[in-house]
């Protein structure tokens, strides 16, 4: 689990992102709706999004960002109703990964990164032509210092993703939203890039399809099935054989991890 955020508590984490019975749908894809989404994200919490594909971990997270339109007043944003930020004000607050990268982007790696600065950049300041301290830790976490120079085009599938990950943190948001990070990644560059964002302090909403990785990474877990919220709570809470079952479909045995101590689920 995230080493920052300490235990589950109320008291400890304001809200920092939330929705209120929150509704949408979308007639083009088979009458697919969030209904009644009462999702709660705290401040400096790491929270993994479950759910079988379909049940709406993307649409949620599009709504989060208001990259679908939302009700006024159903995504409040340090209380103050998302619809109500500009767009820069929302970049200023709120980076995304998406699960699917640009493939038709004519820049270098070193150009695409220093996209990420804009939204904290005055208008028309010039632009640094070296990285900062902390960008370069950034960079040498997600082991992209020595693809700066190469164009973004010519990169693999999971340097693409490594780098869209690192420019989002030089964003500087208080808010990362990632839509399966893991995707294109090999297991060594899974459990490095999600132990290292676990450890910023910054409020993380992540969506996930690997629950042994969301047990040992995600402070709490939100649970989606078929466009509804199951249950959201702390990791060990909402875990449990009978939740998986029946939002699986499968059998689970649950037991402690020697190393590390998290939740490892065995399945059957």
């Amino acid at each position: 689990m995230a080493q920052h955020a300490g235990p589950f508590s109320h008291m400890t984490y304001p809200f920092h992102l939330r929705t209120h019975a929150l509704n949408w749908s979308n007639k083009s894809r088979s009458g697919f709706a969030l209904e009644q989404i009462n999702f709660n994200a705290r401040q400096s919490r790491f929270i993994g999004l479950l759910g079988p594909n379909g049940s709406g971990k993307t649409t949620l997270l599009r709504c989060l960002y208001r990259g679908l339109t939302v009700p006024p007043n159903s995504v409040m944003l340090d209380d103050q109703d998302l619809t109500r930020f500009s767009r820069q004000a929302l970049a200023k607050k709120i980076a995304v990964v998406f699960q699917q990268q640009p493939e038709e982007i004519s820049l270098s790696v070193d150009e695409v990164l220093k996209i990420g600065r804009l939204p904290q950049q005055p208008f028309l300041a010039p632009d640094k032509k070296h990285y900062s301290k902390e960008e370069l830790i950034h960079l040498k976490a997600l082991d992209i210092e020595h693809l700066c120079s190469r164009p973004y085009q010519q990169l693999s599938g999971g340097e693409k993703q490594r780098v869209m990950i690192a420019r989002a943190l030089i964003q500087q948001a208080d808010i990362l939203l990632l839509d399966e990070p893991t995707n294109h990644l090999d297991i060594a560059h899974q459990i490095a890039i999600l132990q290292y964002i676990s450890q910023l302090d910054i409020t993380v909403i992540c969506s996930l399809h690997d629950l042994n990785l969301a047990a040992q990474f995600c402070d709490e877990l939100a649970i989606l099935k078929d466009g509804k919220l199951i249950q959201q709570g702390a990791t060990e809470d909402v875990l449990t054989p009978s939740l998986i079952k029946s939002v699986f479909s499968v059998n689970t045995v649950i037991d402690k991890h020697p190393i590390n101590g998290s939740l490892r689920l065995s399945f059957y």
